[in-house]
């Protein structure tokens, strides 16, 4: 495409590395965690998630910078890390992860990186779609599905624009384009979200009160993760939408911690006037 059409680039790689690792079913064939759920073991720089299977394994990840994995040469060193930093995977010799060591040494370290196209079209002769034209950092786990969605959006132009294919591909390069930066800010922000934001009480409270409010607003207050992942609005006006949803919180946080304050004052004020 960029030797036919003056085409905006980018690629962009991140400093995280992941490394993939496995934690088998129990003796007697079961799951060994909780199966319904994302399971994330966030260290602020780095972190481990676990993703259930349908043998009853989990695939496990590790992502982490490449700084630091430079001093685990040894499958002792890896041994030595876990211990340090994931200790209920390695409690009980590794039990819940035997193969850990192995797998560390055993399978590749990947690096991980965004990519971004404008426009995705030359004429009536040539479009990209899905990773060709906006790969994302897997942290959503948006790619396939935003894949997809651009197939079904260009099938949906095709008939709009009644078969004219020059117009169609322009079309859906000036939509899509705007949406799927969006989607890689999105996978960006969601990585910080994951290894850190879930070690922070009042950012989970937060999501607390998005999860609250998306019950008593139905349909006016939707957040970013429901837009992103259940509905059709495009990944670029989700993030917008979102932080003027934050902004409103954030707001109404700084109200009730000044009004606690001032009716706080009141009383010490009320309490040492009637001694």
């Amino acid at each position: 495409l960029g030797r036919v059409q003056r085409l905006n680039f980018t690629r962009e790689y991140i400093k995280t590395a992941y490394k993939e690792l496995t934690i088998p079913p129990t003796a007697d064939g079961e799951f060994a965690m909780e199966p319904h759920a994302l399971h994330i073991w966030p260290r602020d720089e780095f972190m481990l998630i676990g993703l259930p299977n349908a043998d009853k394994s989990f695939t496990c990840t590790l992502f982490i910078p490449f700084v630091d994995l430079e001093p685990i040469k040894t499958e002792q060193d890896s041994v030595e890390f876990f211990k340090k930093y994931f200790p209920d995977v390695a409690k009980d010799d590794f039990k819940l992860m035997p193969t850990m060591s192995k797998d560390f040494f055993g399978n590749p370290t990947s690096p991980l990186l965004s990519i971004t196209c404008d426009p995705w079209h030359y004429s009536d002769k040539l479009i990209i779609l899905g990773d060709a034209a906006h790969a994302c950092l897997p942290f959503y786990g948006q790619g396939m599905n935003a894949g997809f969605e651009d197939s079904l959006r260009l099938d949906e132009l095709i008939e709009e624009l009644d078969g004219d294919i020059a117009a169609t591909f322009a079309a859906l390069s000036k939509e899509m384009v705007p949406s799927r930066r969006g989607l890689v800010e999105a996978s960006i922000q969601n990585h910080i979200d994951m290894q850190k934001n879930t070690n922070s009480k009042f950012e989970m409270f937060k999501k607390k009160i998005d999860w609250v409010l998306e019950d008593l607003l139905p349909g006016r207050w939707l957040p970013l993760y429901t837009m992103v992942t259940f509905t059709r609005i495009p990944y670029d006006v989700a993030l917008a939408r979102a932080a003027h949803q934050d902004l409103i919180l954030s707001r109404a946080f700084v109200t009730c911690l000044a009004g606690g304050t001032v009716a706080l004052a009141i009383a010490g004020v009320r309490f040492f006037a009637s001694r």
